[in-house]
């Protein structure tokens, strides 16, 4: 089995997709299990089986994984949410809710190769950033929270917090199929050149970098907030992602997301994440020069990812093919600051935050 096909097991999506969770049958293991009972509305997800559950007095988030993920994976999550409750309890991230016997979740087949996990967590408010563009100051507060929620992991640790995942850009070297995927010759040159860029910046400081577990997947889809209270920030959903990884690739999710948002000036809002990141958890002065091919690479995983899974899947090619060419913009925006430039803005705004500190 070559490496790609591995991290697309590991990554639960080499698998046929699950048929849908049948509301009946989840709706008596609510009862059975939980003691609870409501209206079950379902929340389009990439894998899980999700439903928001209306109860008597809550609201609750149901989630059921899918027969290709071990539950082993689904406990690291599971164990990661529960440390960020003891560790950090003021951090708005979700709480798992425990069975009637005190369980954290119940086990059930539906045939597939692993058992599905059903969980019930907490259902925060607040709206997705990703339907907001942040204001400077509201990208450096959502920074800011990505740092708490690293502090709060530090010293967390489980038998599977180093499994492969496909979004893991400690991976992205080692995935040259994703290339391969890219049809047109302007979007392949691009990948190519990041990919050489990666390859030269990167990977020759992987084995240096600083590592723990993280949350993975903070995205603009995953950060709950209120641009009217000052916080912000209301709640960090989705621990699907959590891996042991290089700390700077966390900090890159978001950073990507934010890329190319402002046209005019592609990095301010990535810049003014990472400022605030830097201010809770600082990032060592020599990993700051690599965090823009941090970012740009994982820009550039996801439309690559996206188009891999277009050429696998006939019916969705072309709406997954118009999902990318956003990004390959916002990544031509991103390249076209110079890389010195860049690196020179990111080290006066983290001079910034040193002279905050002092």
């Amino acid at each position: 089995m070559s490496f790609f096909d591995k991290v697309l097991l590991e990554s639960a999506i080499s698998w046929p997709a699950d048929p849908p969770v049948d509301p009946g049958l989840l709706m008596a293991m609510l009862r059975d299990y939980y003691g609870l009972s409501g209206r079950l509305i379902r929340i389009a997800t990439e894998k899980d089986d999700t439903f928001r559950l209306i109860a008597a007095g809550a609201t609750h988030l149901v989630k059921c994984s899918p027969s290709s993920e071990d539950p082993q994976i689904v406990d690291l999550q599971t164990a990661a949410l529960a440390h960020v409750e003891i560790s950090a309890p003021l951090l708005p991230v979700q709480r798992v809710r425990r069975t009637l016997a005190g369980t954290s979740q119940v086990l059930f087949d539906t045939g597939g190769p692993h058992q599905r996990v059903l969980r019930v967590l907490d259902y925060l408010p607040g709206t997705p950033m990703s339907e907001f563009e942040p204001t400077t100051h509201q990208a450096m507060l959502a920074g800011r929270m990505l740092g708490r929620v690293a502090n709060a992991l530090r010293d967390f640790s489980h038998p599977r917090d180093g499994r492969l995942l496909l979004w893991d850009m400690a991976n992205f070297h080692r995935m040259p199929e994703l290339l391969k995927a890219v049809t047109d010759t302007q979007h392949r040159a691009l990948a190519e050149l990041i990919w050489a860029e990666y390859h030269e910046v990167l990977v020759p400081q992987l084995n240096d970098l600083e590592r723990q577990v993280v949350h993975g997947d903070f995205s603009p889809f995953n950060v709950l907030v209120d641009p009217m209270d000052p916080r912000y920030v209301t709640g960090v959903i989705d621990f699907g992602d959590t891996v042991r990884t290089c700390v700077v690739f966390d900090l890159a999710v978001c950073m990507a997301n934010l890329l190319g948002i402002r046209p005019s000036d592609p990095w301010r809002l990535s810049i003014a994440f990472l400022a605030g990141y830097h201010a809770e958890h600082a990032i060592g002065a020599d990993e700051l020069p690599l965090v823009r091919e941090a970012a740009i690479g994982r820009l550039a995983l996801r439309p690559l990812v996206t188009q891999w899974r277009a050429g696998k899947d006939v019916k969705r090619h072309s709406y997954l093919m118009s999902h990318s060419r956003q990004d390959w913009a916002r990544l031509a925006l991103a390249l076209a600051v110079p890389a010195e430039e860049v690196r020179t803005t990111i080290r006066a705004a983290t001079d910034d935050v040193k002279r905050d500190r002092t």
